[in-house]
């Protein structure tokens, strides 16, 4: 019955996003795991990866078939499953097409702030050339 409590330490991490990613897909595989240190790593970035992945002592033998396979997709060793090379050239302009007009319409509004800004300073330069605001020079 111990042996079922036992809890080891599987990995150290430096970036809570990445652990995080590394337990869902343990938690996928039915594994129970949970995170330390991840507010103290937060706060004081500095160390050797402070962020500590959790299993109990016996899931650590799948477990550990589970983290090799996720660091060999990391480092480029193994191609990731999930790849876009079935994607069909109509599924692809359309995804460019929604990124390109969320992106006009991010330069649409910064280009009307700009324009409202340097409108503001004509204004300015305008109201002070004609007399205005002399009291008001500190701005």
């Amino acid at each position: 019955m111990k042996k079922d409590k036992d809890v080891i330490i599987l990995k150290n991490f430096y970036f809570e996003s990445k652990a995080r990613l590394y337990i869902a897909r343990l938690e996928e595989a039915g594994i129970p795991a949970f995170l330390s240190n991840v507010n103290t790593t937060t706060f004081i970035p500095f160390g050797h990866g402070g962020i500590t992945l959790h299993i109990r002592k016996k899931d650590a033998r799948q477990a550990l078939e589970i983290i090799k396979e996720l660091d060999a997709i990391e480092s480029g060793e193994k191609p990731s499953e999930e790849t876009f090379h079935d994607a069909e050239k109509e599924d692809i302009l359309f995804e460019k097409e929604a990124h390109a007009i969320k992106n006009r319409r991010v330069n649409s509004i910064l280009l009307f702030i700009t324009l409202f800004l340097l409108s503001l300073f004509l204004l300015r330069i305008f109201f002070r050339a004609a007399g205005y605001f002399e009291w008001f020079d500190y701005f």
